[in-house]
């Protein structure tokens, strides 16, 4: 007696034996398309954090946050009011959702093993003085806008817009 299931693995057992002896005879196109077949169920998901079209992205955007710091330190006169300045705010602002994107996404992929590259700490510090810089100082000085507090807050600042100047140095890496 043949029971269901065996009637199913002698079907596949055929059609095994056929496409090996299709094989064996030199048929090309079969031999390509079982080959072809094998290459796709191999085929691994890369995240798309360490592809080479993010990172040279991510480099093209370090290199314009570079050149607008430079445009930005010519052509800003220093000690002005936020409302003052407002489209060199925005485009910094920008450059950081683009950082802060970056490194969540690669916190997302890699979780704990992100903390592991010497490269990914220091952009893990310099987004993170970046945001300090950019979001929260900024809150700071609108609330607090006297001359001692803007003077101490100025030191702080410089300091930390020298320390994003690091980020160029990364995409040497890529």
């Amino acid at each position: 007696t043949v029971c269901r299931g065996s009637g199913a693995a002698v079907q596949h057992r055929l059609q095994r034996q056929w496409s090996e002896s299709k094989l064996r005879r030199g048929d090309e196109e079969q031999s390509q398309a079982l080959s072809l077949k094998s290459s796709e169920s191999l085929k691994v998901d890369v995240p798309f954090v360490h592809t080479t079209r993010f990172k040279l992205c991510i480099g093209g955007v370090i290199l314009l946050n570079a050149i607008f710091m430079g445009v930005q330190i010519d052509y800003m006169p220093e000690n002005v009011k936020l409302q003052d300045r407002l489209e060199w705010y925005f485009i910094e602002n920008c450059f950081l959702l683009v950082y802060v994107f970056e490194m969540c996404s690669r916190l997302y992929f890699e979780r704990m093993s992100y903390f592991q590259d010497g490269w990914n700490l220091l952009d893990f510090t310099l987004v993170t003085l970046a945001v300090l810089d950019t979001w929260v100082m900024e809150t700071v000085r609108a609330v607090n806008s006297s001359e001692e507090g803007g003077k101490v807050n100025l030191r702080l600042l410089s300091t930390l817009r020298i320390a994003r100047m690091l980020r160029l140095v990364r995409p040497v890496r890529l």
